[in-house]
């Protein structure tokens, strides 16, 4: 059996990237959550990422990788505008920050093999994470404890909002106007959460569906449960997105012919309907959609962000408001959903390049992508749609590279490097197989 080199790193024919930076960023996340850090399991995990594509060779880039990168370089020349001081360029370098990691995840996770069936179970139970931690929010509201992180990081960062939302540990936020917990955990805001738990449903549904008794038992019953805390929750962007991602299969289904398929989906939202009406739940939601005091905030600070807009349209004013204080009621003007952060930081450039990308995205997966690609292509779909609502970084975006990263991955088929001739002793990359080291995991059927 021989080994394949690629660029200085040695792995299996067909091996890929390895997985465990994937792994402990979307599983060790809680942990950092609950340390007070979860901004930077990304970078941290990017950077070994990084690594092994720079010594991989061979690597490939995924298709639409040069339209995201151009978005890239309209984020870098929004500085060109920055005002308000250190404030403003703290922003911006951390949202470009954040922007580089979704760039490091969607090129590494394209190159890791068998993607699709791989990476989709860590965003499961991403997902199964983000529910659980929903159903403590409901049984929890109340609860606060100050983050490890409060103790060590500087008195000076402990001040900035940001970063002070991410040590104050808590399950969920009561709503005033309901009178109900909203579930947050594990993440600041309630609306972070409702994004998450959106974009990463279809790779939740697809894995559920594909296993096998007796998990898939347990899986199930998590999924019914779910229903409890998104009600709770009170994102009507969550609600209204799995209303559409519901219609879109269940017109795939009808345009393939598969009527079983389609009267599925249409029994499941009666089901769900029938079960919010006789547990009361639907009560929770005619109130959250009849309250005008949140619409109406939305509605004043997305008019401030128009004009805003208007002044600097073409590469915007390369941060939100809150570096320069266009602050209202305490919510920043260029906030509340990724097209309005889009709109005030990066002006007409950043949105061109972004939903461009983003459309061209959906339409290229949708080509012979299979039943597989039909699902994990929603998070695209769902970011377009609920993006008005919805700010994605950090977390949303990295799911939504990632599960495009997986379609893309699957329509390509396996990775395939060609052998080199390097040296056999040559360095591994992060968490490559070393053949020398463990000659068994080297083993394959029918090698001779």
């Amino acid at each position: 059996m021989h080994s394949v080199q690629i660029g200085s790193s040695r792995i299996t024919p067909g091996g890929g990237l390895p997985l465990w930076p994937l792994t402990i960023a979307f599983t060790g996340y809680v942990v950092f959550w609950a340390v007070g850090i979860p901004w930077l399991v990304w970078p941290l995990m990017a950077l070994p990422m990084f690594v092994n594509l720079a010594l991989c060779k061979n690597a490939r880039v995924p298709p639409g990788f040069n339209g995201w990168l151009l978005f890239v370089a309209v984020v870098i020349a929004s500085a060109s505008m920055i005002e308000g001081g250190a404030s403003g360029w703290i922003q911006w370098a951390y949202n470009l920050g954040e922007y580089l990691c979704a760039t490091v995840f969607f090129a590494y996770t394209y190159n890791v093999n068998a993607a699709a069936d791989r990476v989709i179970p860590l965003l499961a139970r991403f997902w199964a994470v983000a529910i659980v931690c929903g159903i403590l929010g409901m049984l929890l509201p109340h609860f606060q404890m100050q983050a490890p992180a409060a103790h060590v990081i500087p008195p000076g960062l402990r001040d900035n909002e940001f970063i002070k939302s991410t040590l104050n540990i808590r399950f969920a936020s009561v709503d005033n106007l309901v009178g109900v917990p909203r579930p947050s955990a594990p993440f600041p805001y309630s609306n972070r959460w409702g994004a998450v738990v959106l974009l990463t449903l279809p790779a939740a549904t697809w894995y559920v569906f594909r296993m096998r008794r007796p998990r898939s038992v347990v899986w199930i019953a998590i999924f019914v449960v779910s229903i409890v805390p998104i009600v709770y929750s009170q994102n009507r962007g969550l609600w209204i997105g799995m209303a559409v991602a519901g219609m879109y299969l269940a017109m795939r289904a009808l345009r393939e012919g598969n009527i079983g398929r389609m009267a599925a989906i249409i029994m499941i939202f009666v089901l769900v309907a029938l079960l919010g009406y006789v547990t009361g739940l639907t009560s929770i939601v005619l109130a959250k959609f009849n309250s005008h005091y949140s619409s109406d905030a939305r509605s004043s600070i997305y008019g401030l962000t128009w004009d805003a807009f208007k002044q600097k349209p073409w590469i915007g004013h390369g941060t939100s408001g809150t570096a320069t204080g266009n602050v209202v009621g305490g919510v920043a003007v260029g906030s509340q959903g990724q097209l309005w952060a889009l709109m005030y930081s990066t002006g007409v450039s950043g949105l061109v390049t972004f939903y461009g990308w983003l459309l061209w995205s959906f339409g290229y997966s949708r080509k012979d992508s299979g039943a597989m690609g039909t699902v994990l292509r929603l998070p695209l779909l769902l970011a377009a749609c609920v993006s008005v609502v919805y700010a994605f970084v950090p977390e949303s975006m990295v799911i939504i590279v990632v599960s495009l990263a997986c379609v893309l991955a699957a329509k390509r088929g396996s990775v395939s490097w060609p052998q080199t001739r390097r040296s056999p002793n040559g360095p591994l990359a992060i968490g490559a197989v070393n053949p020398a080291a463990s000659p068994g995991a080297l083993q394959g059927g029918g090698s001779k």
